[in-house]
């Protein structure tokens, strides 16, 4: 039988099982490594054996095994060439093996870190330039204002009930509308009119006094806006602003609010929205109490509002009124019936019914449609008799009374099903619910359904007899709004303020007619987001929109996003999470900033302030009573603010009063926003200059406005800063010589040329992103380094307002000089007089440190010696030079070798510059050394000159070969060319 090697495999491996049961990996060898071992056991087996055991002779024989025969055949038997090499076999190095796959990883890890350092490097280089790009592309738009405000529709997103696409909806949002910026009168009259309001909201603000803010808008729009009600026999319509106004002064109910004063936030009474759970502002409309807040509002508004037409109607027609004596308000709306529906003495409609020859219907729902109750009960009572002599009609009066009692006016469950029967059989009928044909006293039908809220999916009143307008339709809906908490009813009755602006944005804008209308409906359902968004899209009511939004966000029932984005254009945004619309309020506000240049700085100013609203004291310590993300998001607008204030003082210059003069100790510069820095959660002088005037300064230094940052970090008190920028100014200076063919020619001898510099300045030039051209605005007086006859700023002790003069004049001293609006102009004589004083005062000077110091006079010795030798001052300018201690003239080769390790802790303004430098200095030392060779005398003192300037030339070539690392190789080339000419 043939071995089965399978067979044969496998039980070797059981044999083994008990030892991999342990856990231990077994052992697996290569071919080399088996064939290794098989030889020792080879080497051991041919070993010749020391004989066999006797006994195993006797025990070999008695089986029948010739024992010494075989013994003789395998003696004769010879292994040691049974195994010949086929090829050198080598042991396993296992520790090389190990280092080998350790250098391997050690590599790889290399590599892989390599790679992504690389990878990240370039990340974070897209990234950098992305947001650089998005901020730049945001600051362009917003200054050549080629943008539009989007007023987008939201209302067709995430919202089933919005799918009506409606081509009459959309009028009125365009999304191309933007502020108009012309210069009309009437324009800026209107702006500058809206604007004293606005200023005298701040103040009073300022000093914790109510102030009806609605109330002044409205006086005045009453005096900008000519138009007047409708007073057409079919209609009483709200068009116009001041109406509007009105009808959000009912809404919100200020005439009750202004008796009281600010709550803890700054200028917001106690009707903020906050979210319990989340602890974030909400809409308006979610809230039941300011739902209820705005139906009562709106209705009674409505009421007032057709009571006043009525009483107009009244006086215009006497005649048909028939009223006399002193009449009440029962019998106004008697002589209002009798002007709207008699005729020659005769009831024009025959189908309404009689008592006492008046429709008693039609003047019981006038009393309520005009807000009389009181009224309207009391005339009910006086004709209960006759009611209820009438079937049909007996137990109106109970239904009536109970419903005018009632806080919530509501029907209890018995008497409301006893008025449903009634409503089943008698009522309903009266208006056919499919041809809408009318058999009956349609006033009646009106009282029936508003009183027990009878057929809830059908809230209309067919015809023109009840409701002729929009307001009645809007005020019939107001009637009908309940607001409860109660899961009881039936789905199809509950209907509020949320389901009744459903039911209005079915329809859309194109519903109704054109004008405010559409505007005044999403008022009255709540929707101030959508409503303010709608009025800015109708170009004439721009303005208006605006301080419609402000009256809003005082009252804080404008809901904001917790973090707008700054390149948003749209004004109404959705909440992903919570599926809320959001207006964008500080886009709105920073961009009608941007619509009034015109208008002097402390205008816009007052409207910056008012972004604040949303903001917190994050200064101060935090009130528990704000979650996490309200926290972060009124510290968002709180820096909004500061941010969109520092760039209109910068946009203006404003940092400087019109003399010129600026006040060191921060106190009374930016005077207007100090004065309200209480609105903006600044409540001391440090904090204004931390806030404020450091980060205008920063800002300037960011958009290379250098003199302008001088001046704003000198106000801040950051004299250190100061004397850095400084020292930049002066580098940059010197760097206008770099590799200029003026001072590195092909010929040896290098003289200066004529510059068109003068001798005391240098320009400098700076890039403005923008590219916005400097002005000379606020009457600064231009200060010149050169002192005229009347001028005695060089000869008087300089000051801390002198200071600032002097750096703030570069602005004017450029208009004159400047060839483009990129140009920036520092005297070297300001820079040491400014550096002057601050070492003469003790205080300043121990802020400043020594490194600064010495860097600002090296700099500065340096410019003063280049202007010497541009003069062909030659001798000076060394002289200068050797007094700045750069280089050791006189020193051995030790004090140059010192010097030269000192110069690797130099600040990065000279040593950047130090190649010309020493350029220059070479061609100061070789010119002078030609003039004395040239000269026709031959004396001692001559020679000893040229050898002193042979010896200088020679220590600035061993000072360059000591910092040769640092020197291109042109210039190094350049100077020991000069030297070897010298020698």
């Amino acid at each position: 039988m043939k071995p089965d090697f399978n067979i044969l495999l496998e039980n070797s491996h059981q044999l083994i099982s008990h030892i991999l049961n342990n856990g231990l990996t077994p052992l697996k060898k290569n071919l080399d490594q088996i064939e290794l071992q098989t030889r020792k056991l080879v080497a051991k087996a041919s070993k010749d054996d020391s004989g066999i055991d006797s006994r195993a002779h006797y025990l070999l024989a008695n089986k029948g095994f010739d024992a010494e025969h075989i013994s003789q055949v395998l003696n004769n038997l010879t292994l040691n060439y049974t195994y010949e090499y086929q090829q050198p076999i080598s042991d396993t190095d296992i520790e090389a093996s190990l280092n080998t796959e350790l250098d391997s990883i050690i590599y790889h890890s290399f590599e892989k870190s390599k790679s992504q350092t690389a990878k990240d490097n370039s990340d974070s280089y897209e990234n950098s330039i992305y947001d650089s790009w998005e901020k730049t592309k945001q600051r362009i738009l917003e200054e050549l204002v080629q943008y539009s405000i989007n007023v987008d529709d939201v209302n067709n997103t995430n919202n089933s009930i919005h799918q009506n696409t409606n081509i009459d909806y959309q009028i009125g949002f365009n999304p191309n509308h933007v502020f108009s910026f012309e210069n009309q009168t009437s324009s800026i009259t209107k702006k500058k009119k809206y604007a004293e309001v606005i200023e005298k909201f701040n103040n009073a603000r300022i000093k914790d006094e109510s102030f009806s803010l609605i109330t002044n808008l409205k006086k005045c729009a009453l005096e900008l806006d000519s138009s007047t009600p409708n007073n057409s026999t079919n209609g009483y319509k709200i068009n116009s602003i001041v109406e509007s106004w009105e009808l959000l002064s009912s809404i919100i109910n200020e005439q009750e609010l202004s008796k009281f004063k600010k709550s803890d936030k700054n200028g917001l009474y106690n009707y903020s929205i906050i979210d319990k759970e989340r602890g974030t502002p909400m809409n308006a409309i979610d809230s039941i109490e300011i739902r209820k807040m705005i139906t009562e509002g709106a209705k009674k508004y409505l009421e007032n509002f057709f009571w006043k037409w009525i009483e107009n109607k009244i006086v215009k027609n006497p005649k048909e009124a028939m009223l006399g004596g002193k009449p009440g308000v029962i019998q106004k709306i008697r002589a209002f019936l009798n002007i709207t529906f008699k005729k020659y003495g005769e009831w024009e409609n025959p189908i309404f019914e009689l008592i006492n020859n008046v429709p008693v219907w039609a003047q019981i729902y006038y009393l309520i449609r005009s807000g009389h109750y009181n009224e309207a009960l009391k005339y009910v009572l006086s004709i209960e008799h006759e009611l209820r002599s009438r079937e049909e009609d007996s137990n109106f009066v109970d239904y009536f009374k109970a419903w005018l009692e009632s806080p919530e006016r509501k029907l209890s469950k018995y008497l409301r099903n006893r008025l449903l029967t009634e409503w089943n059989e008698h009522i309903r009928y009266i208006i056919d619910p499919v041809t809408n044909e009318i058999h009956g006293d349609p006033f009646k039908y009106a009282l029936y359904k508003i009183i027990g809220r009878c057929d809830m999916t059908y809230k209309k009143i067919p015809g023109d007899i009840v409701m002729p307008t929009v307001e009645d339709y809007l005020w019939f809906h107001l009637i009908l709004v309940q607001e409860s908490h109660l899961t009881d009813e039936p789905n199809q009755e509950r209907y509020g303020l949320r389901e009744m602006s459903q039911t209005m944005q079915q329809f859309g804008p194109g519903f109704f007619q054109k004008g405010l209308q559409w505007f005044y409906v999403l008022l009255i359902c709540g929707e101030f987001e959508k409503a303010v968004a709608y009025l800015f899209s109708i170009e004439k009511y721009q303005v208006e929109a605006v301080h419609f939004a402000i009256v809003l966000a005082y009252y804080s029932l404008l809901k904001v996003p917790l973090k707008p984005n700054n390149l948003e254009t749209g004004l109404l945004t959705m909440d992903k999470t919570s599926n809320i619309v959001q207006f964008n309020f500080s886009r709105l506000i920073h961009q009608y900033c941007r619509s009034l240049k015109t208008f002097d700085t402390s205008t816009i100013l007052n409207y910056i302030y008012i972004i604040a609203l949303y903001g917190i004291d994050y200064s101060a310590k935090r009130n528990i009573y704000y979650s996490d993300i309200f926290y972060q998001s009124g510290k968002y607008y709180t820096d909004l603010t500061y941010m969109y204030l520092c760039e209109v003082i910068l946009e203006r210059n404003e940092f400087i009063d019109p003399k010129g003069e600026a006040n060191i100790e921060g106190t009374k510069v930016l005077q207007d926003v100090e004065n309200h820095s209480k609105l903006i959660y600044i409540h001391s002088p440090q904090e204004f200059i931390e806030k404020i005037t450091k980060v205008a300064a920063q800002q300037c230094n960011d958009d290379g406005r250098i003199n302008d940052a001088i001046v704003l970090f000198n106000m801040a008190k950051e004299y250190n800063t100061v004397i850095s920028l400084l020292n930049k100014q002066l580098g940059d200076a010197i760097a206008q010589y770099k590799y200029s063919n003026t001072f590195i020619s092909n010929d040896i001898s290098l003289s200066p040329t004529k510059s068109t510099l003068s001798p005391n300045k240098v320009t400098i030039k700076y890039s403005d992103p923008l590219n916005r051209p400097m002005s000379s605005k606020n009457g600064r007086v231009p200060l010149t380094t050169k002192p005229k006859k009347d001028d005695t700023t060089s000869t008087k002790k300089i000051g801390n307002n002198d200071i600032s003069r002097l750096m703030s004049q570069s602005l004017n001293d450029t208009i004159k000089v400047k060839t483009g609006p990129n140009y920036d102009i520092i005297s070297v004589d300001m820079a040491e007089k400014i550096l002057s004083y601050y070492l003469q005062q003790q205080y300043i000077c121990n802020t400043i440190s020594e490194k600064n110091r010495s860097t600002c006079t090296i700099l500065i010795g340096l410019l003063k010696f280049m202007n010497y030798w541009k003069e062909n001052k030659l001798e000076q300018a060394i002289h200068v030079f050797e007094t700045l201690s750069l280089i050791p003239f006189d020193g051995d080769m030790a004090a140059i070798m010192k010097k030269a390790n000192e110069f690797r802790s130099l600040d990065e303004n000279i040593t950047k510059n130090f190649p010309e430098i020493l350029v220059i200095i070479m061609s100061c030392v070789h010119n002078m050394w030609c003039q004395y060779k040239q000269s026709s005398y031959n004396d001692e003192t001559r020679q000893a000159k040229m050898l002193e300037l042979q010896r200088k030339a020679r220590v600035i070539v061993v000072f360059a070969g000591s910092i040769q690392f640092r020197m291109p190789g042109d210039i190094y080339s350049k100077i020991s060319e000069m030297e070897v000419h010298m020698q």
